[in-house]
């Protein structure tokens, strides 16, 4: 999954010693999820302060598996409507 998302971080993280690869991998992919979160152009910002938020609850262990999946699931069928919208409107 690594080498998907990062080209540069992956050819480097593949020399550190077991277990600390797998902790940075880990580490790195969570930063991911919130580097997306932050970065993304198509979310409304009170959309991404919300899942923001909900992403930091479940980073604290104070929030639900379910009700994670239901709002990213929500956020990803959003995101697609609105990038097919956009697209045809060109």
């Amino acid at each position: 999954m690594l080498g998907r998302v990062s080209r540069t971080f992956a050819l480097s993280n593949r020399y550190l010693p077991q277990p600390l690869r797998r902790a940075m991998t880990v580490s790195y992919l969570l930063f991911r999820v919130s580097d997306y979160l932050e970065d993304n152009h198509v979310m409304s910002p009170a959309r991404k302060v919300e899942l923001l938020n909900l992403w930091e609850r479940v980073l604290s262990g104070r929030g639900g598996r379910s009700g994670c999946a239901v709002s990213c699931r929500t956020s990803r069928t959003t995101i697609r409507k609105q990038r097919w919208l956009a697209g045809s409107r060109s």
